[in-house]
């Protein structure tokens, strides 16, 4: 990955370098928008880092560009003229279509909509990757975790799902950690249990290849407490909420890359 580049350091940047680092296979370098930030991928991951974009592209070959998307506008214009020999420009940004990138690029540069999400920290990550990308691309992410093809109107779905899920996912195990301690688990024991009871359910998920109703009767017995807890959760309406909840996050995720967005603003 010695001329891969990346673009921008910040949460989601971050946690592919740290991705990266675990899975041994760091890009090149890395370009941010302060010293600062610069400083600490130098120290933490000791790859080449710096402010000027200029400065990294002689040799690179792949970009990846992981600034916000109002920022893009940005960066773009340092962008111009490279590639002009061939290259990948590979986007996590959320809600910059294709169209919006290749604009102010080479004709001769391939460019790709990626969206992974912050487990790829961790290796354990998503990361959909539009239709027909190069099999270098697919590569950047493999480390990270599991790699999946989607069609480029779809990438906005993803980001829904892929980047924003973990954080409804998190307020879930809040809420199973909340009644645990009011039921009298001590608080480490009760976030511990939530943890794991979500972190067990998905892999057997996974590897039955049932959907989860199928498994779901499997442990409800006639009058037992887990069909009380589901008519409960039916009472409430909370998976219909949930799905609710990633649908706004979808919408937002193609407001995100409108021209003209009221959150390029802030």
């Amino acid at each position: 990955m010695n001329d891969v580049t990346l673009l921008g350091a910040g949460k989601l940047g971050s946690a592919l370098l740290r991705g990266w680092q675990r899975a041994g296979r760091l890009p090149g370098r890395a370009v941010t928008k302060s010293e600062a930030s610069a400083g600490r991928v130098r120290e933490h991951f000791s790859i080449p880092a710096g402010t000027s974009l200029h400065e990294a592209l002689a040799g690179t070959r792949t970009i990846v560009v992981a600034v916000k998307p109002h920022q893009w506008l940005d960066v773009a214009g340092a962008l111009e003229g490279w590639g002009d020999g061939g290259g990948t420009l590979v986007s996590v940004m959320a809600g910059v279509e294709r169209e919006a990138l290749a604009r102010h690029l080479s004709p001769a540069v391939n460019v790709v909509r990626a969206m992974p999400n912050v487990l790829c920290s961790f290796n354990e990550g998503v990361t959909a990757v539009s239709s027909g990308a190069p099999e270098h691309v697919r590569a950047l992410f493999a480390p990270l975790g599991s790699v999946l093809d989607v069609a480029e109107t779809s990438i906005d779905v993803f980001t829904a799902l892929t980047a924003s899920a973990p954080a409804l996912v998190l307020r879930l195990i809040e809420g199973f950690a909340d009644a645990a301690l009011a039921l009298g688990l001590p608080a480490d024991s009760a976030l511990a249990v939530a943890a794991q009871v979500f972190r067990s359910t998905g892999a057997w998920l996974m590897e039955s290849g049932e959907h989860p109703a199928v498994l779901g009767k499997r442990i409800t017995t006639p009058g037992g407490c887990t069909i009380a807890g589901l008519l409960e959760l039916e009472r409430t309406r909370a998976a219909v909420g949930l799905a609710d909840a990633l649908l706004v996050t979808a919408q937002r995720a193609r407001e995100l890359g409108a021209p003209h967005s009221a959150l390029q603003k802030l």
